[in-house]
């Protein structure tokens, strides 16, 4: 009689080749009811493992670490906007707008140049800055740098 493996019913069960695990069985049964070893159980849960696996990519897809920060009642202290640096410093081609208090963690916002509502931002920005008024501020963390979280929208308070 051939020696039957766990490690060649599990991978079989887990790779779904469930025939092979039962041509095994058939083979080795004798060698399995002498242990005790039931390998409908490793089928059992080859094919649950096998719903876990293809179900928990799901569950993580659906958890997003990002996530948009309204914050009222801002005092913008500087409003910059950088063009191409050669030291490739974190704010290059960017407008950052520093914060007096923190939104999102972080005392800095930024958007790159190239966004659609740059336009927007730097007006918004300039006037609360020279009418000295406070802004609201949303603010994504999906794209950060160390210093600053990106501008989702700003508007005169």
């Amino acid at each position: 009689m051939k020696r039957c493996t766990y490690i060649f019913i599990i991978s079989a069960v887990l790779l779904g080749s469930e025939g092979a695990v039962a041509d095994e069985f058939r083979c080795e049964s004798l060698w399995h009811e002498s242990i005790g070893l039931d390998v409908s159980t490793f089928i059992n849960r080859g094919v649950l493992m096998k719903k876990f696996f293809l179900v928990l990519p799901l569950l993580f897809s659906s958890i997003s670490m990002a996530e948009t920060i309204d914050c009222e009642g801002i005092t913008l202290d500087k409003v910059t906007v950088e063009g191409s640096r050669d030291d490739k410093h974190f704010f290059e081609n960017k407008l950052v707008i520093k914060l007096i208090q923190s939104c999102g963690g972080k005392s800095y916002v930024h958007a790159d140049l190239s966004h659609p509502a740059f336009n927007g931002f730097l007006s918004v920005a300039l006037a609360a800055k020279a009418a000295e008024r406070k802004v609201n501020i949303s603010v994504n963390t999906s794209d950060t740098t160390e210093l600053s979280n990106q501008v989702a929208y700003i508007g005169i308070d």
